[in-house]
């Protein structure tokens, strides 16, 4: 035991000198060494030189950097500088008229910038820069270019990023008709782009789209095998949606792995529920993957469409069923986003696809205003004598 009291004297010597190691922590080391054998010099020695090694790991370990504060983009003179150029246009997807449109749907939903956070930072990152870096992003703009444009940081921008996509998927409402007089305003539109008025009780026409993305890492999907899509060779997820005449989503939803069927995926997706719900003698027309039912109406596959009544209903079918197709286009050739394999965490794919779609109509509602001098052309008015027939039957029988 005096052996003992003697070594914990010099290791107080060394604990005074190379404090990362606590003086309990030296004594229990030199217990136990001592009811094995006699502690030597030598392995007090060894002791002090591997207190030292540590002791110069923790200086070889960088230190985090200060951020580095920075003025945020002055977004009042870009825009003056710069909003009456052809180009801005492209830029922000939309004009400035309608970008200021939508910043007044959002704001409400964004949430109240933190002044006093915002001054040791460079200042506050405002509605109308967080609205620009989402449209930014998603027209297909790298976040780091983003980045050093809006002078903020990685973490701030993926922050203001959701925030806005959530707001936006607030503020915008994409709306399946349920009510026959809104129908009949569909139905109204589609008869005006069917050759002859043929078709006119279709509100809706449906199809899927394969949203790619990389492949998903296990802990987050089950069966990573099953996003895989053999028809198109890539990881995605099978999107279900159904649109209008002017090519606006009335329904987007997902409807399962990109392994996933159509006929399968819009009835997992929400969307088959809400097309048997419609008021009776209105239809939905489909590709022939789907099933056909009481409402939803798909064209002529294989051996059957080589027969001459079922080629006809074809023709004038698709000239209905063209707008999903153009809507896909539409949407992907205006969001850049979607023109490569998304790399976010699965359970935010469906605010991204849903957040983009909604931008999607607001830009064709901001088109059709310039067209019609700013009438809503989805009014009631609008309607041909045989929609009102329509519209009128339907509600009798319904009730």
């Amino acid at each position: 035991m005096e052996y003992i009291r003697v070594c914990q004297w010099n290791l107080q010597l060394y604990a005074h000198f190379f404090h990362h190691i606590t003086m309990d922590s030296l004594t229990t080391i030199a217990v136990q060494h001592a009811r094995v054998a006699a502690i030597t010099l030598h392995t007090l020695q060894a002791i002090s030189q591997f207190v030292v090694l540590l002791d110069e790991d923790d200086d070889d370990k960088q230190k985090r950097k200060k951020s580095h504060l920075q003025q945020r983009c002055r977004w009042y003179r870009f825009v003056l500088i710069n909003k009456d150029r052809p180009l801005f246009r492209r830029h922000l997807r939309m004009t400035y008229d309608s970008f200021l449109i939508l910043l007044d749907k959002i704001r409400p939903h964004l949430p109240v910038p933190d002044e006093q956070m915002g001054a040791l930072r460079g200042g506050v990152i405002i509605p109308e820069l967080q609205l620009y870096a989402t449209l930014r992003y998603l027209a297909g703009a790298s976040y780091s270019d983003i980045c050093f444009f809006c002078k903020i940081s990685a973490s701030s921008f993926y922050r203001v990023l959701w925030q806005t996509i959530h707001a936006i998927n607030k503020a915008i409402e994409i709306k399946f008709p349920s009510l026959p007089e809104d129908c009949a305003i569909l139905a109204s539109s589609f008869e005006s782009i069917s050759h002859t008025g043929i078709i006119a009780n279709c509100v809706g026409v449906v199809d899927g789209y394969l949203l790619p993305i990389v492949t998903p890492r296990k802990k987050h999907a089950k069966n990573v095998r099953s996003y895989f899509s053999g028809h198109y060779q890539k990881y995605g997820i099978n999107i279900q949606a159904c649109c209008d005449a002017n090519c606006r989503f009335t329904f987007l939803g997902i409807g399962g792995p990109g392994v996933t069927k159509d006929r399968a995926a819009v009835k997992e997706s929400g969307l088959s529920n809400l097309i048997e719900k419609l008021p009776p003698g209105y239809i939905c027309i489909a590709d022939c993957a789907y099933q056909p039912t009481e409402h939803l109406v798909p064209t002529f596959g294989g051996d059957l469409a080589l027969q001459k009544d079922n080629d006809n209903f074809n023709y004038f079918a698709s000239q209905c069923r063209i707008r999903i197709e153009m809507a896909f286009g539409l949407m992907t050739r205006k969001w850049g986003v979607l023109q490569r394999p998304l790399s976010n965490l699965l359970l935010s794919m469906k605010h991204l696809i849903c957040c983009i779609a909604r931008l999607h109509n607001f830009c064709i509602d901001e088109r059709l205003k310039t067209v019609t001098g700013g009438a809503s052309v989805d009014t009631r008015s609008s309607l041909s004598f045989t929609q009102l027939a329509y519209m009128n039957a339907s509600a009798q029988v319904r009730i």
